[in-house]
């Protein structure tokens, strides 16, 4: 089900080191983005013996394979492997990805993120020296674009924080999955993610990595997840993530996997939480009409306004047992369709990107 082709390596050590870290990247047809994703940790600040890079290649069907041999070949200083899953989903990518994995610590990020030079060095600075010793560690997601964006579309609606100062989370928080650094026994030990959650080749969904937290919180007393600012990731936003249809999703999809991780289980609870849910949809609803006049854009008005609305009908959907399967015009988790030229033109760009900016926080609702 799986196939791995890595550059040569003795067991755990790489140069006559021991690797401390795998960073993974699962991609699904996004060989342009994945370039510039990969890059990033090339170019990482800390010793290269110190870490691996890992490509989990959730059955692709543009280039990845050959842009990856060519990146093998161009780093092939960088211990770099390459993984082939067959089964389609985040999960077992993400899953395999451990599995392979040799560094003690297991950092996740998505095919089209960059990080900064520091992002490895300081994410293992915090896995060794925060006290009480922490679980995992992450930091803030903030956008960059290689398209304009439009007149109404603000950088809060694709940034993900906890705030500006480092600290612990507290329960059912969690990390978003293209920012988090595991201890991998601890990963490996709860099952690792959850592949029935997440997106599936086309099919937008969330919640494999949320799972795997919420399993961290029941499993022990007081796990420790660190926050820290400076842990900071940029992450593409697709033309098509600036439309309110693709926002509007997101919450409905958040909506339902929330039910499937958190929903209650006794039926009187459920049903208790399905009168709740059509008093709350009647409610925010009622008010959402009256602010409508408080917004410059229409677009604003209902991602803000009947976002959690639908995000509540979601939960009511998911209540009532029906999961409604999202699928999203372009292929790639992310919403970008590669156009493969050919086997023999395989072209290392990783697109334009601008300098990613400093974000106002907007918290998605969790």
């Amino acid at each position: 089900m799986d196939s791995v082709r890595e550059n040569p390596s003795i067991d755990k050590v790489w140069g006559g080191r021991m690797i401390l870290i795998s960073a993974v990247i699962c991609t699904y047809n996004r060989s342009r983005m994945l370039v510039g994703a990969l890059e990033s940790l090339v170019q990482q600040s800390l010793d290269p013996h110190c870490y691996e890079i890992m490509v989990v290649d959730n059955a692709s069907t543009d280039e990845t394979p050959e842009v990856m041999r060519a990146l093998q070949e161009k780093y092939s200083e960088h211990n770099i492997m390459y993984i082939y899953e067959s089964r389609q989903g985040a999960g077992y990518a993400r899953n395999i990805g451990l599995r392979h994995a040799r560094g003690r610590y297991v950092a996740y990020l998505d095919d089209d993120a960059r990080v900064n030079p520091d992002w490895l060095k300081d994410a293992l600075e915090l896995l060794e020296s925060v006290e009480p010793i922490p679980i995992c560690v992450g930091g803030p997601i903030l956008p960059f674009y290689d398209a304009p964006k439009p007149e109404w579309f603000k950088d809060d609606y694709e940034t993900w924080t906890h705030g500006d100062e480092p600290r612990r989370l507290h329960r059912e928080e969690a990390f978003a999955g293209s920012n988090m650094v595991w201890r991998k026994e601890i990963a490996e030990s709860l099952g690792g993610f959850e592949v029935d959650l997440g997106p599936k080749g086309g099919y937008f969904s969330l919640g494999e990595d949320t799972a795997l937290f919420d399993r961290v919180w029941r499993s022990f007393d007081h796990p420790v997840f660190y926050y820290s600012p400076q842990l900071s990731v940029y992450h593409w936003v697709a033309p098509l993530k600036m439309t309110v249809s693709y926002q509007l999703k997101w919450w409905f999809v958040h909506g339902q996997v929330r039910n499937q991780i958190y929903g209650p289980e006794v039926f009187w609870n459920r049903l208790l939480l399905l009168v709740r849910l059509l008093w709350g949809i009647i409610k925010v609803g009622s008010l959402a009409f009256w602010r409508c006049r408080s917004y410059c854009h229409w677009e604003n008005w209902v991602v803000e306004e009947w976002g959690p609305v639908v995000r509540k009908m979601g939960i009511l959907f998911g209540l009532l047992g029906l999961t409604i399967p999202v699928k999203l015009k372009d292929q790639g988790w992310g919403a970008l369709q590669c156009v493969r030229k050919s086997s023999k033109d395989v072209i290392l760009d990783t697109g334009p990107v601008n300098d990613a900016v400093s974000c106002p926080i907007y918290q998605k609702d969790s």
